[in-house]
């Protein structure tokens, strides 16, 4: 079985990669209040399991899938919440803009950011829109929370909203 963690390979490991077909994985996160019964890294601890279960599954099916490091902190400035670390929307941006800058410039040109926090995708669509304007590279934005919506309301009896009995079951998942 191949490494899946960017952050667990060497750099001649990374360097041996084929840069044209490679989908570099880039798993979105927060720091931020979830209830009493959750930790305050829920979103990021969640896109980083979920982000590994694609990896591997793209190994499966012979595509070649690599994690970087999860971005921990998200756009958080609306929640007040203990325990909350937040980036500015414009530190936001430029983190996520310089993170796939350098996965570019290692020769990758397959992207996908994996969203796991509610306050993100607004600004990860403005940046990878102004990045392919730069760069031509298409950089998908997969927010799981969202494209899961119908499934989770067939399985959960609650809404899903923030910290309730979806986010903690796909906690405990």
């Amino acid at each position: 079985m191949k490494k899946i963690l960017w952050n667990e390979m060497t750099m001649n490991e990374i360097g041996a990669l084929d840069k044209e077909k490679t989908v570099i994985i880039v798993p979105t996160g927060a720091i931020e209040g979830h209830g009493p019964h959750l930790q305050v890294d829920c979103d990021s601890f969640n896109v980083t399991e979920l982000a590994k279960r694609v990896a591997l599954a793209c190994q499966e099916q012979g595509i070649n899938a690599v994690v970087i490091p999860t971005l921990q902190f998200g756009y958080s400035e609306w929640m007040n919440y203990p325990g909350k670390i937040s980036l500015r929307s414009k530190t936001f941006r430029s983190v996520v803009w310089d993170v796939c800058k350098s996965i570019v410039d290692n020769g990758f040109k397959k992207i996908i950011i994996l969203n796991g926090h509610g306050g993100n995708p607004n600004f990860l669509a403005i940046t990878a829109q102004e990045f392919y304007q730069e760069y031509k590279v298409i950089i998908p934005i997969i927010d799981y929370l969202r494209i899961s919506a119908d499934i989770i309301d067939e399985v959960i009896e609650t809404s899903f909203r923030h910290a309730d009995e979806g986010e903690t079951s796909v906690s405990l998942a």
